[in-house]
């Protein structure tokens, strides 16, 4: 199938079980809404103040004295000229107050200067720095530069020297104090005590003592333009970013979990099996993901930009569409950011969980960075570094957006790519491509994970796979299969010979899993190797834990052997396991189906996932719901049908579409008698041109389907081949049953049978039932006999007789009881190297004619238990 074809097909399916969570769907769509309205409202209770004049404030008096400022300036370096201007300071500041006296104290470097700043600092003022590379012993140099520092008035101020304006801009004036405000330059002194430095430097280059006699200094702050008062552009910053996060938490935690549920509950695995590309299922969540989130965003972004009666909107200035377009990078991001999660993860509860809280934790940080002082000291590197996580590249953006307002022009498509004031070293633009480089790293990083960790079920790529040829291009098909590979260390007496005209559609060739290490090793399979046909049934029999279902497994890449290999449909396992599963169909032990997808819906949705043409698919539909007897569930929800019923429909999801190899994990368990009967005539109508392999607990079943019966045990196929090798090989032979009347002699009985075929013995006689054991070897005297006995019987006392041949559960049992013979033998009765316990119920009669088994032996009872070492 077409990746485009299957793209749309596994969209269609998670369009499909999505419409069907009415509920949480509209919560995801939703709840950005509901943030998107407390934003709303937040900028319908905060109120404007419009100021159509210009706003002009007072002239102040730099030398008048607004607090008891300290007594002592520092200086440094402690030179002649220097020394002199600072006298001069000390003077003049003195001269207009004489409390407190001001004292001055020179240093020869600017270290000791701080060293006893760092001692002394309750009792400094201020503290005048000058050039170190000049010389001031003889005259002052023509450009005089100095650094002048000064107590803060309060400790917690910041100087901000390094930007122009205030980082956060407003509309309207950083603050309404006719000194300034904040750092206060006044108040500290500062403005005082630099004019008191440069008056001195004037008079000292001048020469003229009276130079400021006649000059009063005022200042004054410049006018502001008419503005409107707007608080909200603050609450933007700090809700903004906030609201945005919590309004996809939902989703994060949504589609983390239902990704990880179809993980867990092995749907994935299965679809992969069946021929889905990795890449695509990936693609068909972002795209249905996209959807939902493309109508939130859309949302949002017009509750921001609409006008809120006489308040304006809550962005009025910014393009709505450079707006929307930056909250669509921002859900992508969230997308991918789940997806990530939901590779680390098994279960979906779990998932779920973590997503959420990933998902808070990678805004987390900007609560800190966030600060406005700490922001605008950060350097871009810095900034980059920490949109590493998509959360805070987000709120970067957002925070750029709100400086983009506070200039009264808005985020624009002719300014985005610019920072919004001359101080900024942060573009929204920068925000959105470190946003969309999140997104990238977060697939990258899914796409990865989910390769080399695919979970419980699924075969993982090596850790280098990027780089092998074979991942991107696949391997070629093996057209030669090696057809002695089946008898390599396998003895004919129980492995018959494999039938040369038929194409070998499953080759297994020394295949091992072992679970755990150490104390909880298990041996599941232990070098199996066999082949399997096309055009036949290969049933699989074998007690629970024997490795049936662990071998199947690895056929379909479940999950991967741990040495050996298997080729299926003439690629390798362990190779190539997307090519293995182009052509898999698959009826795992456990229903695999969707709770909300109709029976109709499943049998369409895998015919066209496994390339049916789409002309054909209804017909194929069609004729399995037939087939399979479901007519009436036909529009019906899979987690409404009955246990046999979810089986039927797991069985012809497996076989729908012409699929080349079929797996089939007890099909008919759970299912009752007639519909086993059903099930059995529709494997035996599809096997044509199909490799079907079916485990299975019913020995009849495996005698009536099975062209090859395979016995494992112990993680090994213990013997393979026809049902009639098998019951040759360990059936005793034909039972003969009579019914006998009061006058029937047994010894006149034996002595006739004996007489046709003399190996024959009697096996029981139990009331009126006589039964002698016929051996294969000897069935050419059968006729004979049959013959005899049927013209003698009223002289026999024969009222009737009847033949029968061995059974599979006969073969089965009798391999088990050589195999309890073998334990016993060991006198260790707790010996058993499978995987489980085994229940076999055996009666002591069976072993009455074993010379090596006594009945009274105490290990024996009517049943007996073998269990692990």
């Amino acid at each position: 199938m077409a990746l485009g074809s299957q793209f749309f097909l596994l969209l269609w399916k998670n369009w499909t079980l999505q419409k069907r969570k009415i509920c949480i769907t509209l919560f995801e769509v939703l709840l950005p809404l509901f943030f998107g309205l407390i934003l709303v409202l937040i900028r319908f209770l905060v109120k404007t103040k419009d100021y159509p004049d210009n706003t002009i404030w007072q002239s102040f008096d730099i030398t008048k004295n607004d607090s008891n400022y300290k007594n002592q300036i520092l200086f440094a370096p402690n030179e002649t000229l220097i020394e002199n201007i600072m006298i001069d300071v000390k003077n003049s500041i003195n001269e207009k107050y004489s409390f407190p006296k001001k004292t001055i104290q020179g240093f020869k470097t600017q270290q000791e200067l701080l060293e006893y700043h760092n001692l002394y600092s309750e009792e400094v003022w201020g503290a005048v720095v000058f050039d170190a590379s000049e010389s001031y012993e003889t005259s002052l140099p023509a450009n005089i530069v100095y650094d002048l520092r000064v107590t803060r008035a309060n400790p917690m101020d910041r100087w901000t020297t390094d930007f122009t304006y205030n980082f956060i801009q407003t509309t309207s004036p950083r603050n309404l104090k006719a000194d300034g405000g904040v750092p206060n330059y006044k108040k500290t002194g500062f403005l005082w005590l630099q004019y008191e430095v440069d008056k001195a430097i004037i008079i000292q280059k001048s020469g003229k003592n009276n130079f400021f006699d006649d000059i009063e200094i005022k200042m004054k702050k410049m006018p502001y333009p008419p503005y409107l008062q707007d608080p909200l552009l603050s609450a933007i910053q700090q809700n903004l970013p906030l609201f945005l996060m919590l309004g996809f938490i939902l989703y994060v935690i949504q589609t983390t979990k239902n990704i990880v549920y179809e993980k867990e509950r092995r749907l994935k695995e299965s679809m992969k099996m069946m021929g889905l590309s990795p890449v695509v299922y990936w693609m068909s969540w972002f795209a249905i993901s996209l959807i939902y989130l493309v109508i939130a965003c859309f949302i949002f972004t017009l509750l921001l930009s609409v006008k809120v009666g006489v308040h304006g909107s809550v962005l009025g200035k910014s393009d709505p569409t450079l707006t929307f377009v930056f909250f669509l990078c921002y859900a992508m991001s969230v997308i991918a950011l789940s997806f990530m999660i939901s590779t680390f993860f098994k279960k979906a509860n779990t998932g779920a969980f973590a997503g959420g809280m990933i998902h808070f934790l990678t805004y987390f940080p900007y609560f800190f960075l966030g600060d406005d002082n700490r922001y605008a000291s950060m350097t871009l590197t810095q900034k980059i570094l920490a949109c590493v996580f998509s959360n805070n590249a987000m709120a970067f953006g957002v925070k750029t957006i709100a400086s983009y307002e506070g200039t009264g022009d808005g985020a624009q498509w002719n300014n985005f790519y610019k920072q919004p004031t001359v101080d900024s070293n942060f573009t929204l633009l920068t925000s959105i491509l470190m946003i969309l480089c999140d997104t990238v790293v977060y697939l990258l990083i899914t796409w990865y994970v989910d390769a080399v960790m695919p979970g419980e079920y699924g075969v993982p790529e090596p850790l280098y796979f990027p780089f092998t040829k074979k991942y991107w291009f696949g391997s070629s098909q093996v057209s030669k299969f090696d057809r002695q590979v089946s008898i390599v260390a396998q003895d004919s007496t129980y492995f018959e010979r494999d039938p040369t005209d038929l194409r070998p559609g499953i080759s297994i060739q020394h295949l091992r899993k072992v679970f755990g290490s150490g104390k909880t090793r298990k041996v599941a399979v232990r070098d199996t190797t066999v082949n399997m046909y096309e055009g036949q049934i290969t049933a699989l029999l074998g007690h629970n834990g024997a490795g049936k279902t662990t071998t199947m497994s690895m056929l379909t890449g479940f999950i991967p052997p741990t040495s050996g290999t298997a080729q299926v449909n003439g690629y390798d396992i362990t190779q190539d396991i997307t090519s293995v599963r182009s052509s898999l169909g698959l009826c795992p032990q456990h229903n695999i189906l969707f709770d909300t997808m109709t029976v109709e819906e499943h049998l369409n949705f895998f015919a066209r996932l496994k390339g049916c043409p789409s002309e054909n698919v209804r017909k194929e539909v069609d004729e399995m719901i037939d087939v399979l007897g479901l007519e009436m569930k036909r529009h019906k929800f899979s987690s409404t049908l009955s246990g046999g019923q979810k089986r039927k429909l797991s069985v012809g999801i497996a076989l729908i579409a012409g699929s080349k190899v079929v797996i089939l994990d007890e099909p008919t368990s759970g299912m009752d008698p007639g519909a086993r009967r059903q099930t059995w005539d529709i494997l035996q109508k599809f096997k044509e041109g199909r490799t079907l392999i079916l485990s299975t607990h019913f020995m009849d079943e495996a005698d009536l389907l099975g062209d090859r019966i395979a016995i494992m045990a112990e993680g090994v196929v213990k013997c393979c081949g026809t049902s009639y090798f098998l019951k040759k090989t360990y059936g005793a032979g034909y039972h003969l049953i009579m019914v006998k009347d009061k006058t029937c002699q047994t010894s006149k009985v034996t002595e006739l049978v004996k007489s046709h075929v003399a190996t024959a013995s009697l096996e029981s006689e139990i009331s009126a039932e006589l039964s002698y054991l016929l051996p294969f070897d000897e069935s050419d005297n059968f006729e004979k006999l049959l013959l005899e006995i049927e013209t003698k019987s009223s002289d026999l006392g024969i009222d009737s007789f009847g033949t029968t041949a061995t059974t599979m559960e006969e073969v089965f049992l009798k391999y088990f009881l050589q195999l309890l013979k073998l334990i016993i033998s060991s006198r260790n009765m707790f010996h058993f190297i499978g995987r489980s316990t085994i229940f076999c119920d055996l009666h002591i009669n069976e072993y009455h004619n074993d010379s090596n088994i006594s009945s009274s032996d105490e290990h024996f009872n009517n049943k007996c238990l073998l269990s692990d070492a």
